[in-house]
């Protein structure tokens, strides 16, 4: 794919859910969607698990000096066993089903279709007509309201396993996002999109353009691949969840899938004891500027806020507890050579963290650094992803059977 040279309107939401409510955290998003449309914003990025919010559940006070005195964030860390059954249950009639899309998820395609916004959207996914759950990130675009793709997480954090499967590497890629040519701001007019990408595939499952120049019938593989041929501008985006960030082969991966956007979806760490004192503002800055610059890629972190309605539910369902207060998260966007677009913002209010991205800026600092090209020294140092499909979930997992994302079982 030719690097894309073309502006758009860009926003990181700032955000806390309504807290284990998924229909009323949808209905937020819809809102949020249509206010950014309003904006001219062309692309959202949503917090971790927005939908239906992240079990940032904490320990009570009679746990408070565990052992080194590190941050129990997680309600399944609070409680015996046996107590958590009831909390993680209820957690998973909240969670929402991707594929086939349920009807949260189809309320967010009409909201990405009326709007004109493609999202990235975190949510807790359970698997359609079962009980796994992932945390994932669900990417929408704004053309059609289909479902490019699902990334789900490869390695939750520490008792995140009680809650999340891991993901496998067959949703460890980048989609090609189209975006209207007759956006105001897309000022390049030298900009050629209709270039043959070199047979590389982008995320695993590129389609190479034949001998006798056909291309593949099907527009979900057209976009699975990269290889579009409606003349549309187009950037590749893909993105991590919380300290999958720190996965430095993860991140390679989307490097080497020619990667232009990254999400970094994030909850509100900052809150929690052993997070607070700037740890974990600290933590994400580090991790959302140094994939910036290796990715030469704009980097839209988002992250919610803990309110107080997140408050009152851990007080009603799992007691009183002393080490998390309202507040926290840190969501910015960051261009690829480190500087600040937006933000950073913090705190326990409502914002969509907003600025212009200008593609034309990839050229230039590909010049310094190419992290897909000469600066990864593939003579070197080899990349090996493995994109086979572990979750298979017959009849009714479209994204590992390949069917299209969008469809809906009847």
């Amino acid at each position: 794919m030719a690097v894309p040279r073309f502006k758009m309107k860009v926003a990181a939401v700032h955000a806390a859910p309504v807290y284990m409510d998924k229909e009323a955290t949808t209905a937020k998003v819809v809102s949020i969607i249509k206010d950014a449309g309003e904006q001219g914003i062309k692309l959202l990025a949503f917090p971790e698990t927005f939908i239906p919010g992240y079990p940032v559940c904490t320990t009570p006070d009679t746990f408070s000096n565990m052992r080194m005195g590190w941050p129990q964030q997680y309600f399944i860390l609070a409680y015996p066993p046996l107590d958590q059954i009831p909390a993680l249950a209820q957690y998973a009639r909240q969670s929402v089903v991707c594929s086939p899309p349920d009807a949260c998820v189809r309320a967010v395609q009409d909201a990405c279709r009326a709007a004109g916004v493609t999202v990235s959207l975190g949510v807790s996914e359970r698997v359609a007509g079962g009980h796994t759950l992932f945390n994932s990130q669900v990417t929408i675009e704004a053309a059609t309201g289909d479902v490019l793709g699902v990334h789900r997480k490869l390695q939750p954090t520490l008792a995140e396993r009680y809650v999340w499967a891991q993901g496998d590497g067959s949703t460890l890629r980048v989609w090609r996002v189209g975006v209207d040519d007759d956006d105001d701001n897309n000022d390049y007019d030298d900009y050629d999109d209709n270039s043959v990408d070199n047979g590389v595939e982008s995320g695993g499952v590129g389609v190479r353009v034949g001998e006798d120049g056909e291309q593949p019938q099907r527009n979900e593989r057209r976009r699975a691949s990269g290889d579009d041929d409606s003349g549309k501008k187009s950037y590749n985006l893909g993105g991590l969840c919380c300290w999958e960030n720190t996965l430095n082969g993860a991140r390679q991966a989307l490097i080497e899938a020619d990667q232009h956007v990254h999400v970094g979806a994030w909850p509100a760490l900052s809150t929690v004891r052993g997070f607070d004192r700037g740890v974990a503002d600290a933590q994400i800055e580090a991790l959302t500027r140094a994939h910036a610059l290796t990715a030469q890629a704009f980097v839209l972190c988002a992250a919610d806020h803990v309110d107080g309605a997140c408050l009152e539910w851990m007080r009603g369902n799992l007691g009183e507890q002393g080490v998390v207060g309202e507040g926290g998260g840190w969501s910015a966007v960051v261009h690829p050579f480190c500087s600040y677009l937006a933000g950073p913002h913090t705190g326990g209010e409502d914002r969509l963290v907003a600025a212009e991205v200008d593609f034309g800026d990839l050229g230039p600092v590909k010049v310094w650094i190419d992290g897909n090209g000469h600066y990864k020294r593939p003579e070197v140092l080899e990349m090996r992803v493995e994109r086979k499909s572990l979750w298979t979930v017959p009849g009714s997992d479209p994204v590992s059977q390949g069917r299209p994302p969008g469809h809906v079982e009847e």
